[in-house]
């Protein structure tokens, strides 16, 4: 039988269109906070239990209903934000679609009382489905109090889909933590299962309210923007160039009081930090509030009002990344003797890499594809002195870039079989020459990245060359950093740092897997300070963390108490681990995939656990290339990076025209 079109019922209308409004707990509670900022509350306490799934409370000191407009209020497209259609090209409240209360009545179970600030009675009432039942008069002081119950209980299909109580307490703590920054000049008092979670002085002040939900350690690490340019002002704070090396996480944009996601705007402020700084591979950090006429932006794109474009987008723009610079310029001149030392880091990929066509090899009984391709490097004729020897030696950095080529073809871990007589160069005369990297894929290696490799498959990888290079001539280290050996007319060069990190990793998995992580307990329990989303994330895993080796308890507002560590770790690095830890575990937290979860944080835990930039002696790089010797994958880090490269006579000659 055909399918007939016919018209829906009101009621299944209103339930998907409440569906593009209110998707969450957290988007409940940040539709009922912008109403009450839009009130022009001074003061705004949330209350939620279990993330927000049985109840959500917020109440408000703001203007309130009038008692005859408390049934008008819940219904669809009811607002007293706009009243005209030219309002809605120049929007100056939070809200105006007239979605938010009537989209929460229809997928739950709501009670209010509110009262006006010109009557003398309140009125509270019950909503159900979206109609408003038993209203009453009664006593009550200026303002509005929305309580709202058992979210979804009517719609199977979205409460079966609603993330964990912790899941969703994250995000809703998430949501209120940008509103209260978004709002300085109000009070934020937080709380969950009738546990205080944070609270604001609404005293207008930025420093203070950025302190309260990120941390005052956050705040330490940034520089303020103070631009006023019209028509846009731009203030807040950005990250001071001395902390580009540190894990950083929030990156706000307040526009018009609004916090919103702009993917544009981000790019242009790390692009900024990118052409000051160079090549970093860390996010920037900044909160910063940007003011212009409410008639230059448009946020009626989504129902969330969270998206924003812009008129003249590339003027607004300009502005904001000149903001932002002028601030970098001041920090420069007041830290000149700490910030000035700091160089432009190079882009290692400036040259061009021309690529050929595939070739293939045989190991064994399979044939082995593998990518060769010529680097063009152009040396310039210039007679080398004191003063421009050490820009030329810059000019011929060596970089091992047919790793770089493999793992753009096949995003698979490498191996190499040294014993193989076909290799692939950077150069067409063999100047650069790297050990010969096997695909897993044409050899039926069919591995992730973070996969062990099976028993059976293991002696595809050959190891002897460990042993070959561990009685050559030990040269020494160089840049603190590679472990250089020589034979014949070749080097061998480790990188120390990946080949500790693959060791520790290798170490660390399998003590994890067995759950005997090797732990130390320290004397003096280090004190953390976390911002209320991480400290909230931490608190939510210590089991985990716990089986990572980590004792952590709670402690006093956003701290937390850490009184044991990894026996790897040390002490002055697990402050770095431990945050880059709770950033992974934010980004993760959704991953029903437990096994790369937890190899992840592994992972990175242990790349920053690697202490870098010390010299090792001939001894300790013989151990490090033993241990390295062990390994399921001795010739990448976890990360993917080469441990091993080597490089031939011919490229010294060639750039000292020797040949």
């Amino acid at each position: 039988m055909a399918n007939v079109i016919k018209k829906l019922s009101d009621e299944l209308i209103n339930k998907i269109s409440a569906g593009e409004v209110v998707v969450s707990p957290a988007s409940v509670i940040k539709e009922l906070v912008e109403n009450s900022i839009d009130a022009g509350a001074d003061h705004i306490k949330i209350k939620i239990e279990n993330g927000g799934k049985t109840k959500i409370l917020v109440s408000d000191n703001g203007i309130g209903i009038k008692s005859d407009e408390m049934g008008l209020a819940f219904n669809k497209n009811a607002t007293s934000k706009i009243d005209s259609l030219d309002k809605l090209s120049s929007i100056d409240t939070l809200g105006f679609r007239g979605e938010a209360l009537f989209s929460i009545s229809v997928v739950s179970k709501v009670k209010i009382r509110s009262k006006y600030k010109d009557e003398n009675i309140g009125t509270s009432a019950t909503v159900i489905n979206g109609k408003v039942q038993n209203i009453k008069n009664l006593a009550l002081n200026t303002g509005t109090r929305i309580e709202v119950e058992d979210l979804f209980y009517n719609t199977p299909a979205r409460r079966k889909h609603m993330k964990s109580a912790k899941a969703e307490k994250t995000a809703s703590l998430d949501i209120i933590s940008k509103l209260a920054i978004a709002n300085p000049s109000i009070a934020f008092s937080v709380y969950s299962d009738n546990k205080e979670v944070f609270v604001t002085l609404g005293d207008n002040n930025i420093r203070n309210v950025v302190s309260v939900i990120l941390g005052h350690e956050f705040v330490s690490k940034m520089i303020e923007v103070d631009y006023d340019d019209e028509p846009l002002t731009v203030k807040g704070f950005t990250l001071s160039p001395n902390y580009l090396d540190r894990q950083n996480e929030e990156s706000i944009f307040i526009i018009n009081g609004r916090y919103v996601k702009n993917d544009t705007l981000n790019k242009v402020i790390n692009n900024i930090y990118r052409e000051q700084y160079g090549l970093f591979t860390k996010r920037i950090s900044y909160v910063l509030y940007i003011r212009l006429p409410y008639n230059f932006t448009d946020v009626n794109i989504h129902p969330a009002k969270t998206s924003i474009s812009f008129r003249n987008e590339t003027l607004i723009n300009m502005l904001i990344c000149e903001g932002v610079r002028s601030a970098l310029r001041e920090s420069i001149n007041l830290n000149d003797n700490v910030i000035g030392e700091r160089k432009k880091k190079e882009n290692p990929l400036e040259n061009q890499i021309a690529f050929e066509e595939s070739s293939s090899y045989v190991v064994g009984d399979k044939d082995i594809s593998i990518v060769s391709y010529n680097e063009e490097i152009k040396i310039e004729k210039k007679e080398i002195g004191e003063d421009n020897i050490n820009e030329e030696a810059s000019k011929s950095d060596i970089i091992n870039t047919d790793y770089i080529a493999s793992y753009d073809k096949y995003s698979e871990p490498t191996y190499f079989n040294e014993s193989s007589s076909t290799s692939y160069t950077s150069f067409d005369d063999n100047l650069i020459q790297d050990i010969p990297i096997i695909n897993p894929t044409e050899n039926n290696l069919s591995l992730n990245r973070n996969e062990e490799v099976p028993k059976e498959q293991k002696n595809i990888v050959d190891r002897s060359i460990f042993d070959k290079i561990i009685n050559m001539h030990f040269v020494g280290t160089a840049f603190k950093a590679y472990a250089i050996f020589e034979s014949g007319e070749t080097l061998y060069v480790m990188d120390t740092h990946a080949s500790h990190e693959r060791v520790l990793y290798d170490k660390y998995l399998s003590e994890f897997k067995k759950h005997r992580v090797k732990t130390q307990i320290l004397v003096s329990p280090l004190v953390l300070e976390l911002s209320v989303i991480h400290k909230d994330i931490c608190l939510n895993h210590l089991k985990l963390l716990k089986s990572l080796g980590y004792e952590i308890e709670d402690f006093a507002g956003n701290n937390v108490i850490i009184r044991e560590i990894p026996e790897m770790l040390s002490l002055e690095d697990t402050k770095e681990v431990i945050l880059n830890l709770l950033a992974s575990l934010k980004d993760t937290s959704m991953l029903t995939n437990e096994i790369n979860r937890n190899e992840r944080l592994i992972k990175n835990a242990c790349h920053h656990a690697v202490r870098g930039h010390d010299d090792i002696s001939k001894e300790e790089a013989i151990k490090l290339l033993n241990d390295l010797k062990l390994s399921d994958n001795p010739f990448s880090c976890p990360h993917s990076r080469p441990t091993i490269s080597k490089i031939k006579k011919k490229y010294f000659e060639k750039m000292f025209q020797r040949i």
